[in-house]
Order: C-alpha cells, then sequence, then structure tokens
C-alpha cells in the first residue's frame, strides 16, 4: 500500500488568486495583499498570467508603501522576467525615483542587466529624469557599461536629446575626481591637525631611561 504523498506546509494559491494578489498590489491594497500573504506567505514571487509579480506592479505604479510591505514579506528585489526585467527596471520606466531608492536600500542590483545587455543607468538615460540618473550614479552604477548594441547611458541620452542628462554623465568622472581629492585634502587636515594637538614629548620622556647620579668616593685616608 503507497502511503499518500506529505502535504506541503504552505498552502498554494490558485491562478486566479495569484493574478488577484498581483492586480491589488499594482492598485495598492493593503488589505487584499496581506490577507493573501497571510494565506499563502510563500506565495509572494508568484507570477500573474503575464508572468509580472506584485512588487514588479508595485515598483512600476510608484507603490512605496506596498513595494516596502512586499520586500518585508520577503519578495526577492532581483527577481527577473523571461527577458531579463526587474522590479527595479519597472521603478525607473515609471519615473519613481523614490521606488528606485527604496529598491536599492533593499539589496536591489543597481548594475543589473536585461537580456540585451540594458542596465538599470542605460534604461534611466533612455526614459528617466536627471534626478533618477543623478541618484543611480550616486549609489555606484557603472557609467561605462554597454548594451548589446554597443549603446552607453550617455549615449542613449544624446540620441533623446536630453542635454541635462549627458551634461551630467559627461562631467561625472570629474566630479567624481574632485570628490576624491576633497577626501584626501581633508584626511591631510586632520592628519596635521592631529599632529599639532599630540604632545609627543610626554611619551618620549617616560621612554628614555633617566641616567643614574654619579657617586664620587672619597679617598681613604
Amino acid at each position: 500500500m503507497n502511503n499518500p504523498a506529505p502535504s506541503s506546509p504552505f498552502p498554494r494559491p490558485s491562478q486566479t488568486e495569484v493574478d488577484a494578489f498581483a492586480d491589488a498590489a499594482g492598485r495598492g491594497d493593503q488589505a487584499a495583499v496581506i490577507k493573501f500573504l497571510d494565506k499563502f506567505p510563500a506565495a509572494v514571487d508568484r507570477k500573474d498570467n503575464d508572468s509580472m509579480t506584485a512588487l514588479r506592479y508595485a515598483a512600476r505604479n510608484g507603490r512605496d508603501a506596498m513595494a516596502k510591505l512586499l520586500l518585508e514579506r520577503g519578495a526577492a528585489a532581483d527577481l527577473k522576467s523571461f527577458s531579463g526585467w526587474t522590479a527595479l527596471m519597472e521603478a525607473v520606466r515609471g519615473g519613481n525615483k523614490s521606488t528606485v531608492e527604496l529598491l536599492i536600500e533593499h539589496g536591489a542590483d543597481i548594475n543589473d542587466n536585461d537580456n540585451y545587455g540594458m542596465t538599470i543607468l542605460i534604461l534611466a538615460a533612455w526614459c528617466g529624469g536627471k534626478d533618477t540618473v543623478g541618484l543611480l550614479l550616486e549609489r555606484g552604477a557603472d557609467i561605462d557599461k554597454r548594451d548589446v548594441l554597443g549603446r552607453t547611458a550617455q549615449s542613449c541620452a544624446e540620441q533623446r536629446h536630453a542635454t541635462d542628462i549627458v551634461a551630467l554623465l559627461e562631467q561625472w568622472p570629474e566630479i567624481l575626481k574632485q570628490r576624491q581629492a576633497d577626501k584626501e585634502r581633508q584626511a591631510d587636515k586632520e592628519r596635521e591637525r592631529y599632529l599639532r594637538q599630540t604632545d609627543f614629548s610626554h611619551g618620549l620622556e617616560k621612554s628614555i631611561p633617566k641616567p643614574r647620579p654619579f657617586k664620587v668616593s672619597k679617598p681613604k685616608p
């Protein structure tokens, strides 16, 4: 007699329930999302019929509170679609800077790319604003990465005629160089201040033994 297969500790939702969950996340319906996750805690990253996750919908629509809830419930920040898209890419395409920042704070890979080599920064140069591009640069986005067509973030911004983004990308290497020089100058100032304020003579006197007094013996009569 065959033993029955052990039941899963986590119940599995139907596809209809997953679709409704993803839709609720996109609309910012926290009550519906919490109800679903309380019942199906392991299904936070399940995809709907369009291969979209709840987090991607929340990121696309700039639902910061919803995105934060999903991340705290275990949603994977870098889960990819079949074409390599992530929630961070959805947030960038939607022009949602605060959502971009939230996802980065929760570990989203800022230098990730899709199946065609398009990076987060290239996407921002294509369809984002200067503030989003600046945020990505500040957080360490690689300015030199290229997609499969050889395009960089700057060349995409030039093609789009986004002059403010082009100027920022052109100036960025010099900005970083200047910041490094400022940091080194500040370190030198701190070192000089330390040397001026530190009394090395006190420790030096303690480290050198004092000479013993010389005794002159009197001659015997």
